[in-house]
């Protein structure tokens, strides 16, 4: 179920909520909007800074009493954060597990799926 907040009036509302680019400080860094992920009360999007043109990634909650959110540089496209939201979230058992790892191992699990 998406948000109850129309899907043409998303990206006008994140240029509203995201006021200043964490990298440039630019006051209206907001170009380029993808949405990534529209539930009914979280939606996630990957933005580019016109000045600077760095990436950055909001997570924006519609809640009863108004929005929270957050922003935050990423180095991931569009695609990559698509495909990250259909994984299951990582937990305490995942961290435990991979500092238990020798680094070989690591660099194996890390790597592409394409070339593993």
């Amino acid at each position: 179920m998406s948000s109850p907040i129309p899907k043409s009036a998303l990206p006008e509302l994140i240029r509203h909520f995201v006021e200043k680019c964490p990298a440039c400080g630019s006051t209206q860094p907001v170009g380029l909007v993808e949405i990534i992920k529209d539930e009914k009360h979280i939606l996630l999007a990957r933005l580019v800074c016109r000045a600077c043109q760095s990436a950055l990634l909001t997570r924006i909650h519609v809640l009863p009493h108004g929005l929270w959110g957050s922003v935050l540089m990423t180095d991931l496209e569009a695609g990559e954060l698509r495909r990250f939201c259909k994984e299951p979230p990582v937990n305490l058992n995942h961290v435990l597990d991979a500092h238990t790892l020798d680094g070989e191992r690591l660099r194996h699990l890390l790597s592409p799926p394409e070339k593993r």
